[in-house]
């Protein structure tokens, strides 16, 4: 009986190398639906810039398919009341092409402008016939200039990030297992840096930060074999990649960094075989711990994270409660015990 026991924990840990750590170090404050006007509102980003929050995310109809997507863009002091500051669309061009604009992701260049890059598919009722992303940009978080297109226009630049003179992003393309690293002086010209070929699993959606020390640190997901996430770490000039399997799948991944070798990872992670919204610990060899399971299902994911003040603060979107909404947690960030 005991041998059975010890059998059954042992299963059950492998199946679900997380359990033993929910919430060790990663405790929810507290998690409130902060917009669910549009029929369907998802794909959101998080960031703090001058004084305020700003979350965005996407308005439409329904996840994909052919739907006139919009992007909207809300600012809070404190987290709590929210105001809409921005709302950007693109008209349908001779009846017959649909610009879908979705997976808006915030940037602050130079230290003194935010940046709200948009993918935007091309649909012919429902099918895809191309991709024309966008980016708009304000110095107040207020007055915005209008939508403009970017050199890439053949690949899915997902996450651009500022760093230093250059805003960097990794664009990727449904039909190769290749994803481009690029860069870019002014936000809309960019240039190739290296092509990124992960150990396997046909890499899409990547998230880059960097640390103290001007590494550059990259989450892969990926959609093909297990399809585990990957931790790319790389040096100057960024042209050389070491990576680790994460082990776990993660859907709509973001990053922070707290320390080399120390970051927060939060995305879509399977739980008993249902996708939820999680956050957690990665180190530097890819080992994740210590994940915390928000309020989520269904429909759900595509987080933006900002540590501001001591308190980890994580949108997101989700349809566990019926129509998908977008959320807003507070975590606090408590000493792991020994």
């Amino acid at each position: 009986m005991k041998s059975s026991l010890v059998f059954l924990v042992l299963l059950h840990l492998s199946l679900f190398p997380f359990s033993g750590a929910q919430g060790q170090s990663l405790r929810l404050l507290e998690v409130k639906k902060i917009w669910d006007y549009a029929d369907y509102n998802s794909f959101t980003d998080l960031v703090w810039f001058k004084g305020f929050f700003y979350c965005t995310f996407r308005e439409g109809k329904a996840h994909a398919g052919g739907d006139q997507g919009h992007v909207r863009i809300l600012r809070s002091r404190d987290g709590k009341k929210w105001e809409p500051v921005a709302y950007f669309s693109l008209p349908v061009k001779e009846h017959t092409v649909v610009f879908d604009l979705r997976d808006p992701k915030l940037g602050i260049a130079h230290g003194d402008s935010l940046t709200c890059n948009m993918g935007v598919t091309l649909f012919i009722g429902d099918k895809a016939v191309g991709m024309a992303p966008r980016v708009a940009s304000s110095r107040d978080g207020v007055h915005w200039s209008k939508p403009e297109p970017l050199s890439i226009h053949d690949r899915w630049p997902w996450h651009p990030v500022w760093h230093g003179k250059y805003q960097w992003v990794v664009s990727y393309r449904g039909d190769t297992n290749v994803v481009w690293l690029e860069r870019s002086e002014d936000g809309f010209v960019f240039t190739p840096v290296a092509a990124l070929r992960t150990p396997r699993n046909a890499p899409n959606e990547v998230t880059l930060r960097f640390d103290r020390r001007n590494t550059m640190v990259a989450l892969f997901r990926t959609g093909g074999g297990d399809r585990h996430a990957f931790l790319g770490i790389s040096r100057p000039p960024y042209t050389q990649w070491t990576y680790r399997d994460v082990g776990a799948y993660i859907g709509g991944p973001d990053l922070l960094v707290l320390a080399p070798g120390r970051y927060l990872v939060a995305g879509r992670m399977m739980v008993k075989g249902e996708p939820k919204t999680c956050v957690a610990r990665l180190d530097g060899q890819g080992h994740l711990s210590d994940r915390l399971i928000l309020p989520s299902g269904g429909d759900n994911s595509y987080p933006g994270m900002v540590l501001h003040d001591g308190t980890l603060w994580v949108s997101y979107y989700s349809s566990h409660e019926g129509k998908t909404g977008i959320y807003l947690a507070r975590i606090a960030l408590e000493k792991k015990k020994p």
